[in-house]
């Protein structure tokens, strides 16, 4: 497109919700629907706090992980350290050295023995890593079916209005 004459914006990936909503910002304003961006925002801004003042007091100080597929996991400066940290929690990845997504070995996750585990929701026939991994013994025994909750890759992928539905798995899984 560039080479045709038409303006072309990269966004970058998002490394925070700050980010998320200040990109959500920066396509309203090249799209002339600022207002509506800034809307949005705020709607998004009010449902997250409000649903992180629902999920701290059972949350907080607790450790967990985002287990994706392949066996990716999230370290700092990732979207999904940023949401743990608004909720108050510790991410196993970040705290092992992991900086953005990566691997880190499976006996080093075990060894953290994080209180949860978000992973993608596995499908019928998942052959993709992270879920049969995920249902190893070593697994099982380490996090009950209470403590490994399914969140969306897509909702931290395109970043976004469905950040908040993420917040909201959490608690119609948590409360």
């Amino acid at each position: 497109l560039a080479r045709q004459g038409y303006p072309v914006t990269r966004l970058g990936f998002v490394a925070s919700i700050d980010d998320a909503l200040q990109q959500i910002l920066q396509v309203g304003a090249l799209t002339d629907t600022l207002d509506q961006a800034t809307a949005l925002t705020t709607r998004l801004q009010t449902g997250m706090r409000a649903s992180q003042t629902r999920l701290q007091p059972v949350l907080a100080g607790h450790t967990a992980i985002f287990f994706s597929n392949n066996g990716v996991v999230y370290g700092s400066g990732t979207l999904q350290d940023s949401f743990l940290h608004s909720l108050g929690m510790h991410n196993v990845a970040a705290d092992a050295g992991l900086t953005g997504p990566g691997q880190l070995a499976l006996e080093t996750v075990v060894a953290a023995a994080p209180d949860f585990i978000f992973s993608h929701p596995g499908a019928t026939l998942d052959q993709q890593l992270a879920h049969p991994l995920l249902m190893h013994p070593v697994w099982l025994q380490l996090a009950p079916a209470s403590r490994r909750i399914p969140l969306q890759d897509t909702w931290f992928d395109c970043a976004g209005p469905r950040l908040l539905r993420a917040y909201q798995a959490l608690e119609e899984a948590l409360l």
